[in-house]
């Protein structure tokens, strides 16, 4: 199964060397946005071409054109990396804003004088955030109640 998913890896970085060759119009620029040496960028791409079968871009000295097959697929492989990065921002955002449920345990006056004004504050500002306030002066096993907070 690893050698699966290595092989989709290498399949996806094909893709985006395709993409960026084709944006950048050279193999030199293209590799160095991808951090990799001019020939690995050529072998990706010549991977890739072997891969689909067809040749996705007309090379001669002086400039790179994409093939007819190359715009389509060009297109194709655009919108999949627009999805990869999509999916990843998805998760970025997820993780930089709080969500779920906040249990807190205060004791009542304590809590009515100085816990609530700080609680209304922070879910005004993370508002994905239920908040499930218990007041009692009564002794809580925070463990077994699931408190966050107390």
């Amino acid at each position: 199964m690893a050698d699966k998913n290595g092989l989709l890896l290498d399949n996806l970085f094909d893709v985006l060397v395709f993409v960026r060759v084709s944006e950048t119009g050279n193999f030199t620029s293209a590799a160095e946005k991808l951090q990799i040496s001019r020939s690995a960028a050529g072998k990706c791409l010549q991977r890739l071409e072997n891969r689909v079968s067809t040749r996705l871009l007309h090379r001669t000295t002086r400039r790179l054109r994409l093939t007819e097959e190359g715009e389509r697929f060009y297109l194709h492989a655009k919108r999949i990396l627009s999805e990869v990065d999509d999916a990843e921002n998805a998760l970025y955002e997820g993780r930089q804003k709080p969500s779920g449920t906040l249990r807190v345990a205060v004791p009542v006056v304590f809590g009515r004088n100085y816990v609530m004004p700080v609680i209304q504050q922070y879910a005004a500002q993370w508002p994905d955030v239920d908040i499930d306030v218990s007041f009692s002066d009564d002794y809580c096993d925070l463990v077994q109640e699931g408190i966050d907070v107390a």
